[in-house]
């Protein structure tokens, strides 16, 4: 079983300001915990107790004590109390919070920056979908959805662990510091040149906005390029996570 003030952490986690005030999330599952390991900051392992004598979890248990990291056994009652999923998959792992900062940015990367989107699962997909094309920084908006919410952890498959995320106190003067800095920013717009075209500077932003409303006024304003996805069909719209990962292939196919 598992102590009670780990067990009362573990599950305050769920909420946004309690893991800001704390600075951990939570990782459910083998691959994302297993990438927690390799290229994050892990406080922790979880292993259901029942797979405490399974060779498969010994080595998971070996590499966690590797980095250094608790490894404690759960009951079926202390997982029903700590899952995110309806189904548990056997492993999870309490993580610390990376605190990146402008100066973190990988230079030798473009940025995507994300204007409140809004929606976990899509924010999860822009993540991975980064990792994909090899676009290390993400820059969010005020707005957008946690990222260390369970729903956005999950859906990145590990990947939230290999980019540099940072998000944004003053949106405005988060991008004037950056064009200052030489970065160009590209914004998607439906009356913009297409997609295609794109020609990435050596500092290279990309902006996509939230799922309801797009890009917002005062970042068109700041754009220096604007580009758009052509279609043929009758759909209005493309989801945000689409949208961003066909605009991040042009941009690193053209780079």
């Amino acid at each position: 079983m598992l102590e009670k003030n780990l067990l009362k952490h573990i599950g305050k986690l769920a909420q946004k300001k309690y893991r800001r005030d704390f600075g951990h999330f939570i990782v459910e599952g083998e691959k994302g915990v297993m990438e927690a390991l390799r290229h994050g900051q892990v406080a922790a392992v979880i292993i259901s107790a029942i797979l405490q004598d399974d060779e498969h979890y010994a080595e998971l248990t070996r590499a966690a004590k590797q980095r250094g990291a608790e490894v404690h056994f759960a009951s079926n009652l202390d997982i029903n109390k700590i899952k995110t999923t309806e189904t548990f998959s056997g492993v999870m792992a309490l993580c610390e919070m990376p605190e990146n900062d402008f100066d973190d940015i990988d230079q030798q990367s473009h940025i995507l920056y994300l204007e409140n989107i809004s929606d976990p699962g899509n924010l999860g997909t822009l993540i991975r979908t980064a990792d994909w094309f090899g676009v290390r920084n993400i820059v969010l908006s005020r707005n957008c959805v946690d990222p260390y919410n369970d729903k956005v952890v999950r859906s990145t498959m590990g990947s939230i662990f290999r980019l540099k995320l940072i998000q944004s106190s003053d949106d405005a003067h988060t991008l004037e510091l950056l064009k200052k800095d030489g970065y160009v920013l590209s914004i998607l717009d439906m009356n913009g040149d297409d997609i295609s075209t794109i020609s990435p500077q050596k500092r290279h932003i990309l902006a996509l906005g939230s799922e309801s409303h797009g890009i917002s006024p005062d970042l068109e304003k700041m754009a220096d390029q604007r580009y758009t996805i052509p279609g043929q069909g009758s759909a209005e719209s493309l989801n945000v996570a689409m949208a961003g990962g066909i605009a991040l292939y042009q941009l690193m196919k053209n780079a």
